[in-house]
């Protein structure tokens, strides 16, 4: 499966960020200085259980000013400068960053 051009499994190297239950059980709308990756912090966002009928994610990362959802059904998503992707995969939120080439 291509994305953007990309192989989402060959292209990004992947960091587990969290559990998503975890997050939503905090109920907290976002995390703030608790994360980082490549000592860049991560917020992560978390869609309330009022909204949730309304969204295709019901956790999102922001990182180094991008908004990337993570798909509830556990399919890819890809930035659309296609430097980041995230998963969700068995209930780990995944954070994929684009290998150089």
């Amino acid at each position: 499966m291509k994305i953007y051009g990309l192989d989402p499994i060959i292209d990004f190297t992947w960091y587990s960020i969290g559990n998503q239950q975890q997050f939503i059980d905090r109920k907290l709308p976002q995390l703030f200085d608790e994360l980082t990756l490549n000592k860049r912090p991560i917020r992560i966002t978390v869609i309330s259980d009022d909204m949730s009928g309304f969204f295709t994610q019901r956790v999102g990362i922001i990182y180094e000013d991008e908004f990337l959802p993570v798909l509830s059904d556990g399919g890819y998503f890809v930035s659309v400068g296609r430097s980041y992707s995230t998963r969700l995969f068995d209930g780990v939120v995944y954070m994929g960053v684009k290998n150089d080439s």
